[in-house]
C-alpha cells in the first residue's frame, strides 16, 4: 500500500508505515499531532501533497504545477463531490486518493460488522473459513442455489396474478432506474486498474482474466456492447420532465440523478459507486478487488425480476438481459471470477499465514460486494400509503393550492400546486413524497412537532381534508422515520464498525505501493529538442511526425524490454473513467489496449472462458519479460521505467486533457518498436510479434487522425528525445 514516511523533523519520535490498517491508523495519529501543534492549514495540505512517498528522486521535469480538479458542485454532500472527483481522473492526487482510501475502509469495516453479526445464512466468512476450493464451490454453489428458488417462487407468484415487485409502474420504474444511475454507470470500474504495465509479473495470469471481464463490461470495442452506455440510452429512453441527467463525470449528473429528499432518505448507490471507483483506482488491494469481483459478477435475484419486470413495461431490458447472459456461471463472468480467486490463491504456499491473510482480505471484497446496497431503498407499505393517499387527492387539492406560495423541495422543487398538478403528478409522486419528507413541513420521527400535522389538525388550515384514517397514516410515516439522515446513519454506522478490517485481516498486508505521482498537463512540462534533431526541423514549431527515423539518431542500447513495457502505458488510464469508456473514443482506446493485453479484435460472440483458457495472444510487457528471459538476463525484470519518464507518467494520470499528447506519445513508441532489429531485437519470434502489435495499433492509432495535430508532435517528440537521452 503507500509507504507514507513521516520523517522525524515532524513527529519526534519518526515512523514508517507501509500497510492500509497502519495508513489510517497513521493518517489519524498525525492529525491528531498537527492539530495538537497548531500547524496552519496550508502546511497540512502540502505535506499530503508533496511527501516523498517513495526514497526515489522524482523528476526535475515535473512541476509543482499539476491540473486543477474539474469544476465541483457548488452544492451538495461531500459523497456526492467524491463520487464526482473520482469519476474524473484529473483530480486523481494524492490527497483524493487518501480520502477515497479511508472511506472505502470504512466501508470495509461497515461490511464486515454487518456479516459478523448476520444470523441468516451461511456467508463466505462462516462457510468458508480457511481457503478451501472445494468449499468454496460449494458456498458459490449453494448460493446460485437460493437465488434459484427465489426466482422460481417469484415466478410461481406471478403466474398467480400477484404483481410486479420491483419495477411497479413505468413513473415508480422511471424514479428508481435514474436514482440508480450512480452505481449503474461506473460498471466494472473497479477492475480497471489492474493489468497495468507495473501489475506484479507473478500475478499478470490472473489480473489478465479480470481485465478480460472488464473488456467485456466495456464492449469489447463495440459501443452499443458496453454497459455503461446501454444503461444510459435507457434513462435516456425514460419518460421523465428532467429528462438528462447528464454524463456520469459531469457535475449536471450529481444534481440531475440527486434525489429530491437529498440526503434525507438515500444515498445507498452513490456510496455503492464511490466504492466501485475506489477499488479500480488502487490496485494494490487485488485480493480485495477479485472477491469483490466473485460475488459482484454472480447473478442476482434484483437482477432477474428488473429484466423480466422492465420487459412487462416495455423498457429496454437489454442492460439486465446481459447481466444475467454474460454472468453465467459455466463460461461467464461468474466462471471468470472464480478461476481467477482460485489461480490468484494458487500463488500462496497451503495452510501458510500469507495464504490465511490473502484470503482474508479476498473475502473482505466478496463481504463489500454482498453487503453495501446497490439499490435505491424500497418504499415502505406506509409510504405507499402515503401515496395513494395524496394521489386521491390531487385533483380536488388544485383548486385550493394554486395561489398557495408554499415551495417544497429547495432549488430543485416546486410550488405546492405545481406538484400537484393533475397532468404530471404520476410522474413527479415519487420525487414528491420524498421533497416533502425532507422539508421543514416534516420533523422526522416527531409527528405532532411537524407541521404539516398541525395544519390538518383543529385550527390548522387544512383541518377536515383528511380523515382520521389518512391523519393517521400521515402521521405514522412521520413517525417511521429516523431522525438521522442518511448520510447521519452512514457516519454513525462507520463509527461504530470501525476498527473490523483490521480485527479480521490484522495489520500484515502485503507492502505494495504507488508512485506519487499526481496527474499534470503536458504544457507544465519544459521540452528542448535534441540537437540530433534541431538539423531536421526545416519550419518553426515542432517538426512534422516522420514516416521514419534515421539510424543514427535511434540509440542502439535503449533496452528493447523496456520500449515494449513502455509501450503498454500511455493510455492505461483512460480507461478509469466509466464514462469517458462509454464514448466512441473510449472505444478505440480499448482496442489498442487491447492489442498491448494481447487479445484479438471480436466481431460476434463473447470469449468468456475461452480466452481464459487458451490465451489467443501475448501481451506487451509479458512479451517483454520473455524477451528479458531470452537475452539471458539473470536479474528479474523492472517493470518501472525510471525517473526519467515522470514527465510521462504524470501526463498519463490525466488522459482526457492530454489525449492527443498521450497518442503523439503512443505513436512514438509503437514507431520505434516496428524495428525491433534498431535495438538488437534479430530472433523471428520476437520481431514478428512486436512488428504485428506496431502495425495493429497504428491502425487503431490513425482512426483519430492525430498525426496533424501540435500536441501529438509534442508527445512523439518528447518520447524520442527521452530515448535518445536515456540511450
Amino acid at each position: 500500500m503507500f509507504s507514507y514516511d513521516f520523517i522525524t523533523s515532524l513527529i519526534p519520535s519518526g515512523f514508517k508505515r507501509h500497510r492500509v490498517s497502519d495508513l489510517i491508523i497513521s493518517v489519524e495519529n498525525f492529525l491528531i499531532y498537527l492539530q495538537h501543534h497548531q500547524y496552519p492549514a496550508y502546511t497540512l495540505i502540502s505535506i499530503f501533497i508533496f511527501l516523498q512517498i517513495s526514497n526515489e528522486t522524482q523528476s526535475k521535469v515535473i512541476m509543482a504545477e499539476t491540473l486543477q480538479s474539474p469544476p465541483t458542485p457548488s452544492s451538495g454532500s461531500k459523497y456526492r463531490t467524491l463520487y464526482h472527483n473520482l469519476q474524473n481522473p484529473a483530480s486523481h492526487t494524492q490527497s483524493l486518493k487518501l480520502q477515497a482510501l479511508q472511506t472505502l475502509h470504512r466501508l470495509f469495516d461497515i461490511t464486515i460488522s454487518k456479516t459478523l453479526s448476520s444470523q441468516t445464512s451461511p456467508t463466505i466468512l462462516t462457510a468458508v473459513p480457511q481457503y478451501s476450493p472445494a468449499n468454496l464451490i460449494e458456498f458459490l454453489t449453494a448460493t446460485e442455489r437460493a437465488t434459484t428458488a427465489r426466482w422460481e417462487e417469484y415466478i410461481s407468484r406471478r403466474t398467480n396474478d400477484q404483481d410486479r415487485e420491483f419495477l411497479i409502474t413505468p413513473p415508480q420504474a422511471t424514479h428508481l432506474l435514474r436514482l440508480s444511475a450512480p452505481v449503474k454507470c461506473v460498471d466494472g470500474v473497479w477492475l480497471s486498474g489492474l493489468h497495468r504495465a507495473n501489475t506484479p509479473l507473478r500475478f499478470r495470469p490472473v489480473t489478465r482474466t479480470a481485465w478480460q471481464t472488464f473488456s467485456e463490461e466495456l464492449g469489447d470495442g463495440h459501443l452499443d456492447r458496453n454497459h455503461v452506455y446501454i444503461y444510459s440510452q435507457l434513462l435516456k429512453s425514460l419518460q421523465h420532465p428532467a429528462k438528462d441527467i447528464g454524463d456520469g463525470d459531469s457535475t449536471t449528473f450529481i444534481e440531475g440523478v440527486q434525489s429530491p429528499s437529498g440526503e434525507r432518505r438515500d444515498i445507498s448507490t452513490w456510496i455503492a459507486g464511490i466504492a466501485q471507483l475506489s477499488l479500480g483506482m488502487f490496485p494494490e488491494l487485488l485480493p480485495e478487488i477479485l472477491g469483490f469481483n466473485l460475488a459482484y459478477e454472480a447473478v442476482t435475484f434484483e437482477t432477474l425480476i428488473s429484466a423480466y419486470e422492465a420487459r412487462e413495461l416495455k423498457l429496454d431490458p437489454m442492460y439486465f438481459n446481459l447481466h444475467v447472459t454474460i454472468d453465467n456461471s459455466d463460461s461467464g463472468h461468474t466462471a471468470m471470477a472464480l478461476h481467477a480467486v482460485t489461480e490468484f490463491m494458487r500463488r500462496f504456499q497451503a495452510g501458510s499465514e500469507e495464504e490465511r491473510e490473502m484470503w482474508k482480505r479476498v473475502q473482505v471484497g466478496y463481504v463489500l460486494a454482498t453487503e453495501l446496497p446497490i439499490h435505491p431503498r424500497p418504499w415502505t407499505k406506509t409510504e405507499d400509503e402515503v401515496l395513494e393517499i395524496f394521489t386521491n387527492k390531487c385533483r380536488a387539492a388544485l383548486p385550493a393550492h394554486l395561489r398557495c406560495k408554499a415551495h417544497i423541495g429547495g432549488s430543485k422543487g416546486m410550488k405546492l400546486g405545481e406538484w400537484m398538478d393533475v397532468e404530471g403528478w404520476e410522474d413527479r409522486k415519487y420525487s414528491f413524497l420524498e421533497a416533502l419528507g425532507a422539508s421543514a413541513w416534516v420533523v422526522p420521527g416527531k409527528a405532532e412537532e411537524s407541521k404539516l400535522v398541525q395544519e390538518i389538525s383543529w385550527k390548522g388550515r387544512m383541518f377536515g381534508a383528511f380523515t382520521v384514517n389518512e391523519t393517521a397514516v400521515l402521521k405514522r410515516w412521520i413517525s417511521e422515520m429516523s431522525p438521522l439522515s442518511a448520510v447521519e446513519e452512514l457516519e454513525r454506522d462507520m463509527e461504530r464498525a470501525k476498527g473490523a478490517y483490521i480485527n479480521l485481516v490484522g495489520s500484515s498486508l502485503e507492502d505494495l505501493r504507488t508512485d506519487g505521482i499526481d496527474p499534470a498537463h503536458h504544457s507544465t512540462i519544459e521540452m528542448v529538442l535534441e540537437a540530433c534533431l534541431l538539423p531536421r526541423v526545416s519550419s518553426p514549431g515542432l517538426p512534422e511526425i516522420p514516416s521514419e527515423l534515421p539510424m543514427d539518431v535511434v540509440p542502439k542500447n535503449f533496452n528493447p524490454c523496456k520500449l515494449l513495457v513502455a509501450c503498454a502505458m500511455p493510455l492505461e488510464h483512460y480507461l478509469s473513467s466509466p464514462t469517458k469508456s462509454a464514448t466512441e473514443r473510449g472505444t478505440l482506446v480499448l482496442g489498442i489496449l487491447r492489442i498491448l493485453n494481447g487479445f484479438p479484435k471480436i466481431a460476434g460472440a463473447i470469449a468468456g472462458m475461452d480466452e481464459v483458457i487458451a490465451p489467443s495472444g501475448i501481451g506487451a510487457v509479458e512479451l517483454a519479460h520473455q524477451l528479458h528471459i531470452f537475452q539471458a538476463h539473470t536479474q528479474p525484470m523492472e517493470l518501472d521505467l525510471g525517473s526519467e519518464w515522470d514527465w510521462f507518467k504524470s501526463t498519463s494520470r490525466s488522459p482526457e486533457s492530454n489525449f492527443y499528447f498521450l497518442l503523439g506519445v503512443q505513436y512514438a513508441f509503437v514507431f520505434l518498436m516496428h524495428s525491433p532489429e534498431a535495438f538488437g531485437v534479430f530472433d523471428g519470434y520476437f520481431s514478428s510479434i512486436m512488428q504485428d502489435m506496431s502495425i495493429n495499433i497504428e491502425d487503431e492509432l490513425d482512426e483519430f487522425n492525430f498525426r496533424g495535430s501540435e500536441e501529438s508532435k509534442r508527445g512523439f517528440w518528447m518520447t524520442i528525445n527521452t530515448v535518445i537521452r536515456e540511450g
